[in-house]
């Protein structure tokens, strides 16, 4: 986003904006598929009667990096003209989740105690109305 930015915002600001929207959907779209396997992770590397304090601290701690991030997007955009400013936010924004990737990089996934047998798509979904029958008071698939 900061090279789109940098090279196209003055130039061609509706492509810049089409851009932007584009690689904005490719991360949510990328966070929603990692999100089940990083609480996979989560679950295999915290015991669980540390997750509580694990979650609590690390919400704490990402808001506080929030507002700090914050001042620092507010600084960089009261000092440097368009786009610069934004490309630098865009930049520092990068660093920090190099930061975190190199962070995650170092865990070591220990191996998985449960293997469910892989079963196939269609045999999982004939499998569902008796999941909904026995737990469910009303269930209409």
């Amino acid at each position: 986003m900061g090279v789109l930015v940098l090279t196209l915002g003055l130039r061609a600001p509706a492509l810049t904006l089409l851009g932007f929207f584009v690689l904005l959907a490719m991360t949510a779209v990328a966070a929603g598929l990692g999100t089940p396997p990083w609480y996979d992770l989560i679950a295999k590397v915290i015991p669980a009667r540390r997750r509580g304090i694990w979650a609590g601290f690390s919400r704490g701690l990402g808001s506080l990096l929030g507002i700090g991030g914050a001042a620092l997007a507010g600084l960089l955009l009261a000092t440097y003209p368009y786009p610069l400013g934004f490309s630098l936010c865009f930049f520092v924004a990068f660093g920090a989740l190099a930061i975190s990737w190199v962070s995650l990089s170092l865990n070591r996934e220990p191996d998985s105690t449960v293997t469910k047998p892989r079963v196939k798509l269609t045999a999982y979904l004939r499998q569902l109305p008796a999941v909904c029958d026995a737990t469910a008071t009303t269930c209409t698939i």
